[in-house]
């Protein structure tokens, strides 16, 4: 095999050696078993040289055993028709897009190495000793700093991703982007309560799990005295008004979950980004206020934060908690959202109209609560949930959900 064949072959080698990157890419936006739900790394299956992502064991054993039946729920499963033989120019061309100096370094070697054949004495005087020995040291440097920039690359796309997904799992999916409660049949209402319920299922929990953890109720407020305001009130400026987010923990529920410690954590909000409080602080983040220790919270946010249209304004905040990164635990990786909270005011001719309303809808729901197992409406409910009543059956911090939530989860 010719000087240059060769050459040739252990560089392609080196640069597809190279590229663990590229055969670590992922599907895993949705699980292709059930689309609903939101795929993760740790539920994995190999498929076509590509890492399939799933929801859950199950649905790796449903893949695994006839990938055909859901193949089409991934993402560019659909090729839009392109030829079978544009394939490779398309992975030759994807490869020098993501190694473009060692290509390109690659591909002036071979040029310079042809030119050598070439009946011109100059090329061949160009192409001979100390440059043509630098540039072919510079071909495999060309490709390491590729390969280091696309490994370094790789690993912080991975882990922006993995921190997402454990700060968000499926809010932005089935939310939205900004995120948007959905509005519960309710009549408009100026004062409206909602139940929160437990997450986590299981015999040794009252009611099976499926209890009362704590209670909000939503008033609009004057932030002058506190008071309520009622449908018919006169009006009043935006600017001497509040939505006042009032919390109380349910009986029985465990202490771990409202410590000062934690309560700390939760603020509320207009901001929405997906990296919310990691570099700063929001500008109009409001702390919750504790009424009653380990009992009672409050917080009251203002509708000046808000653009009013004549006798109209409306809009919509969040109850949000900073979550913090397992490694670095003073580290904020960003704020999670819990819950959406809107409003609509309208005070046409000088009164606050019946058409007011304010409500609120859950914006997340951990990756331990399916949508399968835990309807939405036991999670967060305008009908009452039941509080336990008596003694707790465990104190077992993994059916508490106590340790999920230590994992981060």
């Amino acid at each position: 095999m010719p000087v240059t064949a060769r050459l040739a072959a252990a560089l392609l080698f080196l640069l597809a050696a190279a590229a663990p990157g590229r055969a670590e890419e992922t599907l895993d936006v949705r699980c292709p078993v059930m689309p609903e739900e939101s795929a993760l790394a740790r539920f994995s299956a190999e498929w076509q040289g590509k890492t399939v992502n799933f929801c859950c064991r199950d649905c790796v054993r449903k893949f695994t055993a006839n990938p055909a039946a859901y193949a089409a729920n991934l993402p560019g499963a659909d090729d839009g028709g392109r030829p079978a033989w544009i394939r490779p120019v398309d992975a030759v061309w994807d490869f020098g897009r993501d190694f473009p100096r060692g290509t390109f370094a690659f591909g002036l070697l071979v040029a310079v190495l042809a030119a050598r054949r070439l009946p011109i004495g100059k090329a061949r005087t160009l192409t001979r000793g100390p440059a043509l020995a630098a540039l072919a040291f510079a071909v495999p440097a060309a490709a390491v700093f590729d390969v280091r920039a696309h490994w370094n690359e790789a690993r912080r796309t991975l882990r922006e991703r993995d921190l997402e997904h454990k700060i968000h799992f499926t809010t932005f999916l089935d939310y939205g982007d900004p995120p948007v409660p959905t509005k519960p049949p309710l009549p408009p209402r100026l004062e409206a309560v909602f139940y929160r319920g437990n997450d986590e299922r299981s015999a040794q929990l009252p009611y099976g799990g499926h209890y009362r953890s704590s209670t909000f109720r939503l008033t609009l407020c004057r932030r002058a005295d506190g008071s309520e305001v009622k449908h018919g009130d006169p009006a009043e400026p935006p600017e001497n008004l509040a939505v006042r987010v009032h919390i109380t923990r349910a009986p029985g529920t465990p202490e771990f979950f409202f410590t000062p410690e934690r309560m700390a954590n939760f603020y509320l909000t207009r901001e929405s980004g997906h990296r919310l409080h990691r570099e700063k602080a929001p500008a109009d983040l409001t702390p919750l206020t504790e009424v009653k220790s380990l009992w009672e919270w409050t917080a009251d946010y203002p509708l000046s934060a808000f653009s009013a249209d004549g006798a109209m304004v409306s809009g919509l905040f969040y109850l949000c908690e900073k979550r913090f990164d397992p490694d670095a635990p003073e580290t904020v990786i960003g704020s999670r959202f819990h819950y959406g909270v809107q409003f609509n005011l309208d005070q046409t001719g000088g009164l606050v109209q019946p058409a007011s309303d304010l409500w609120m809808g859950s914006l997340y729901r951990s990756s331990t609560l399916r949508i399968w197992e835990v309807p939405e409406t036991e999670w967060l409910s305008i009908t009452p949930i039941p509080e336990i009543q008596g003694e707790v059956l465990t104190d077992d911090p993994d059916i508490l959900g106590i340790s999920a939530h230590q994992r981060g989860e």
